[in-house]
């Protein structure tokens, strides 16, 4: 299986988006903590 570097690099930016918004909302007063639990 040959890997796709620009795949590879889009997976990389949504994981590293996800882990972001995930840090945000833990941050807030109230957060969606299934949703964060869904990012991490």
């Amino acid at each position: 299986m040959s890997i796709n570097i620009e795949t590879l690099r889009r997976w990389c930016v949504k994981a590293d988006n996800d882990l972001k918004n995930a840090c945000h909302e833990i941050e807030h007063e109230d957060p969606a903590l299934d949703t964060v639990c869904f990012h991490v």
